[in-house]
């Protein structure tokens, strides 16, 4: 797993590229663009992703004028709006947005009729931020190492949910429940609203989040474990790290990137990097990130590239460990 050590300090607020930040940004305005761009948001309107695609379309349609436009192509778990990018015309003009659940795919679906690292090039990271493990406040436990005691004492007895059979709280629990030997049953529902209902009423007693569950966490509704970055996530420095506790193999992130079609211009790529990157110093860049959860990044392409890489292998072990997905 790629190290992330300088990604989640406490209290920090930017990550920008040390390959982009400083140097000058290549100059295309000339001729890019020339008419709309188009970043395809594989997810319907309102949710992180959305949110993400729409500041990454008004930072870069100010910086590089033109209209940069959002079009939410929703369905199939993301990847119908992913088919749609990459196998359209790689002119600059669609560019996808897209989460970690990109590189679950990759591992996963076997029915996808293109190839995820090669038919899609990264653009730049838009956000990072944690996955954390939430606990009914039913539960007789406090931190990793009694839930673990506990699921050992109990086996077969606790359930956790996730926004659906392949989701990234999907995975993430199925990752920890076989690094650590447990018998744990996962719960799909339909969404996360739905998931954290079923944990408010104690029906299960795990859920494996983004930390858009911030304000549940904070009035008490729901007990955090754990949160899966390197670090302590800024808003919940009094939640530790599974690292902390002991289990470094969890450190893990989600992420939203842009991403375009296989041999779209190495230049139109890194400007719309190099934009980005002076885009996410921006306070309100910054603010917005943090409202959905995410902590504002400007990557490089090379860095965006390994993130999804790394992450694609790390669930390419789960699956050489015997773990498929249904269908």
């Amino acid at each position: 797993m790629i190290s992330r050590r300088h990604m989640l300090r406490a209290g920090a607020g930017l990550i920008v590229s040390g390959a982009l930040s400083g140097l000058p940004k290549p100059t295309i305005a000339a001729k890019y663009p020339t008419r709309p761009v188009t970043i395809v948001v594989p997810y319907g309107p309102g949710g992180v992703s959305d949110a993400m695609g729409r500041l990454a379309a008004s930072n870069l349609q100010s910086a590089l004028g033109g209209a940069f436009v959002v079009d939410n192509r929703a369905g199939a778990a993301g990847m119908i709006g992913a088919h749609r990018v990459a196998h359209a015309k790689p002119d600059g003009y669609t560019i996808l947005e897209h989460t970690s659940v990109l590189a679950i795919h990759a591992v996963f679906n076997k029915k996808l009729n293109f190839n995820i690292q090669k038919d899609l090039v990264p653009i730049s990271l838009l956000g990072k931020g944690p996955c954390i493990l939430m606990a009914s406040t039913k539960t007789p436990f406090s931190n990793i190492a009694e839930l673990i005691d506990y699921a050992k004492n109990n086996p077969g007895k606790l359930n956790y949910a996730s926004s659906g059979v392949g989701s990234t709280g999907h995975l993430f629990g199925e990752r920890f429940a076989r690094s650590n030997n447990l018998d744990l049953t996962h719960i799909p529902y339909p969404d996360s609203g739905r998931s954290y209902l079923a944990l408010f009423a104690g029906e299960v007693q795990l859920v494996f989040d983004s930390v858009t569950a911030l304000e549940m966490i904070r009035t008490g509704k729901v007990n955090a474990l754990a949160v899966t970055s390197e670090d302590r996530w800024s808003e919940l420095l009094e939640v530790p790290t599974m690292r902390e506790q002991g289990f470094p193999d969890m450190t893990a992130e989600l992420w939203t990137q842009l991403l375009a079609p296989a041999g779209t211009s190495q230049e139109i790529i890194e400007a719309i990097a190099a934009t980005l990157a002076d885009a996410a110093k921006s306070p309100e860049y910054m603010t917005i990130a943090k409202r959905a959860g995410m902590l504002a990044i400007g990557s490089s392409p090379a860095e965006a590239r390994k993130v999804l890489d790394d992450d694609i292998a790390m669930w390419q072990t789960l699956a050489d460990n015997g773990f498929e997905l249904p269908g």
